[in-house]
């Protein structure tokens, strides 16, 4: 079940990746990220806090550990694949955010001492190089002649606060249940982006508000954040962060299916292959 909730995760950040791509030409990064979670917020409240009332003693015992995750996953994550959204290509993002993985596993190894078996090792490494195989169209010296922006570094950043956030996630304590632990992160992150956002709004630039921009904010807060949200989360706790990072693997192949079906776009040789390397990488990894 784990790794159903992390396939479900990594299909709508999927959708989020068109989605930021179609923001970014029009609302500044602080707006999106602002926007995105005060939608998630709206659906989270009647979901979650019943179960937050009544594990409010919890929280009061562990509320640094949820500050830091509103902090890292919700607050500065976002901020940082939005900014770098407007200074680097979609194909450089694509490309970066398919490290966040190998920092997971990195991270993962260092911090919690968390290891897959080697079977599963095997299916992370096939996993891997049908990700490069992808994002080198089949000839890896490819990635030899890409050109680095600043938003390359951002999203670099990006990644490894997501992983950041992965491994402390798996280090939930029990007494914090899940819903508990996304009401409380969303509700700090918001109130983390809150001021920023009106100082912005104040002095250099607002949001324009359209129904494109409207629709991809319920799009973006209620799958990409909130639903999202609660199967990673879900899938981490219950799988761990190596495994899970696995899965996140499965998010340019869900783009490249999700292109096909809704825009049209040819799938080529090498994304057939690559989606046959990741998905058979997928399933090893979850090998005992």
């Amino acid at each position: 079940m784990g790794y159903f909730f992390a396939l479900m995760a990594t299909l709508f950040w999927a959708g989020n990746a068109v989605a930021a791509r179609f923001l970014a030409e029009s609302v500044p990064p602080l707006g999106v990220s602002f926007w995105r979670w005060a939608v998630a917020l709206i659906i989270c409240i009647p979901a979650t806090y019943p179960a937050f009332r009544r594990n409010i003693p919890a929280v009061k015992e562990h509320w640094k550990y949820l500050l830091l995750l509103a902090f890292l996953g919700v607050a500065l994550f976002n901020t940082l694949l939005y900014t770098a959204a407007h200074t680097t290509t979609a194909f450089n993002l694509s490309v970066i955010s398919t490290v966040t993985p190998v920092i997971i596993f990195v991270f993962s190894f260092i911090f919690t001492g968390e290891s897959l078996s080697r079977t599963g090792f095997v299916g992370f490494v096939l996993a891997s190089l049908g990700i490069l195989f992808l994002i080198t169209d089949g000839r890896p010296a490819n990635i030899l002649a890409m050109k680095t922006a600043s938003g390359d570094l951002i999203m670099l950043l990006a990644a490894c606060v997501f992983a950041a956030y992965t491994v402390l996630v798996r280090k939930k304590p029990p007494e914090i249940t899940i819903n508990t632990m996304v009401f409380a992160t969303f509700v700090m992150g918001f109130f983390m982006l809150l001021p920023p956002y009106i100082i912005q709004e104040i002095f250099f630039v607002q949001v324009k508000f359209g129904m494109p921009q409207i629709l991809g904010f319920i799009y973006v807060g209620v799958f990409a954040s909130f639903a999202s949200f609660m199967f990673w989360n879900r899938a981490v706790v219950m799988i761990g962060a190596s495994r899970s990072a696995a899965v996140y693997y499965s998010i340019p192949v869900f783009s490249g299916t999700l292109g096909f079906i809704l825009l049209g776009e040819s799938l080529t040789y090498t994304d057939i292959t690559s989606m046959f390397m990741v998905g058979f990488g997928v399933y090893l990894t979850g090998k005992q």
